[in-house]
């Protein structure tokens, strides 16, 4: 496993446009990669709830028989058994992110 990069908050800056989209702004990708991803939580921590709930086939105990519905497309993509099988074809720069 790879070790978790060094990221001090101090290093990044979101600056949002008129329009308010995030810019983000830091030294490495490990940086820009975690700052974006709470300039997203600022934006949609709600759908993101949704979709690790999704993600973690929980949906039917969140919502009954229609979020039974969602887990179970997850089961017939089999998106999990997929993530498994082909995470080490990704390059070792892609899977630094995992940790966060």
């Amino acid at each position: 496993m790879h070790n978790k990069p060094t990221i001090n908050p101090n290093d990044v800056e979101i600056v949002r446009d008129k329009w308010g989209v995030p810019h983000i702004f830091g030294n490495t990708d490990a940086e820009a990669f975690l700052w974006f991803s709470v300039a997203n939580a600022e934006d949609a921590f709600a759908e993101m709830q949704d979709l690790l709930i999704v993600g973690k086939k929980m949906k039917g105990k969140q919502e009954g028989i229609d979020g039974a519905k969602a887990d179970f497309f997850a089961n017939v993509i089999r998106a999990t058994e997929i993530v498994e099988r082909d995470y080490n074809t990704l390059p070792q720069d892609f899977k630094i992110f995992r940790w966060l």
